[in-house]
C-alpha cells in the first residue's frame, strides 16, 4: 500500500492510544538504554580487569545473560511500535483500500492472538522455571521467562491499539525507516 495513501484515515485519534503507544515506547526505549549501558559497562569493566590486573568479576558473564532478553524484548516491542519490523506487502499493495484494510485487521488479529497465546504460555512457564538458579548469582530464570512475557504483552498492547485504530477508521501513521 502506498505511503502516501490517506484512503482510510479519520480525521480524529483517541488520544489514550496515542498515549498507551507512547508510554509502551517511552518504557521500552528506557529498558533499552539501561540494559544496553549496564551491559557495556560490565563487559568493559571486565576486560579492562582481565588485561590489566589478569582478574575478573565473577559475575561478570551472568548479569549481562540475564539483561539481554530484556534488551531484546524491549527492541522487539520498539521495532513493533514503530512499524519497523519485515513485511512483505507485495500483497497489500496489488489490492483495493478496503480489502487492505480487511487484511490490515486479520494481521492485527492474528497477532494479537498468537501474543495472548504466548504471554498465557509464559505465565504458566514461570513457577516451573523459578526453580532454577544461575549459578553465581542465584537469580531465579522466571527472570528471562518474565522479560519475554513482558515484550508479549507489550507488542499485544500495539497490535490492540492498532486493531481499535482500524475498528474505528483510523489508519496507523507510517513511519519512514532506513530500509525504505
Amino acid at each position: 500500500m502506498d505511503r502516501t495513501d490517506t484512503s482510510w484515515t479519520a480525521q480524529t485519534e483517541a488520544p489514550w492510544l496515542v498515549k498507551l503507544d507512547q508510554a509502551v515506547d517511552t518504557l521500552c526505549r528506557v529498558i533499552l538504554s539501561a540494559t544496553c549501558a549496564t551491559i557495556f559497562l560490565i563487559l568493559l569493566s571486565n576486560v579492562v580487569l582481565r588485561y590489566l590486573f589478569a582478574s575478573s568479576l565473577e559475575w561478570a558473564s551472568e548479569l549481562p545473560e540475564l539483561l539481554f532478553p530484556w534488551f531484546v524484548m524491549a527492541g522487539v516491542a520498539v521495532a513493533a511500535s514503530h512499524n519497523a519490523h519485515i513485511q512483505i506487502a507485495f500483497l497489500i499493495e496489488r489490492v483495493g483500500p478496503v480489502t487492505a484494510k480487511v487484511l490490515a485487521l486479520l494481521r492485527a488479529i492474528l497477532i494479537l492472538g498468537v501474543y495472548s497465546l504466548l504471554s498465557w504460555v509464559a505465565i504458566d512457564l514461570l513457577p516451573i522455571v523459578a526453580d532454577e538458579r544461575s549459578p553465581v548469582l542465584g537469580v531465579p530464570s522466571s527472570v528471562t521467562y518474565t522479560a519475554l512475557l513482558f515484550g508479549f504483552v507489550l507488542i499485544g498492547l500495539k497490535e490492540l491499539t492498532t486493531l481499535i485504530r482500524g475498528l474505528h477508521g483510523l489508519r496507523p501513521t507510517p513511519e519512514m525507516v532506513p530500509y525504505e
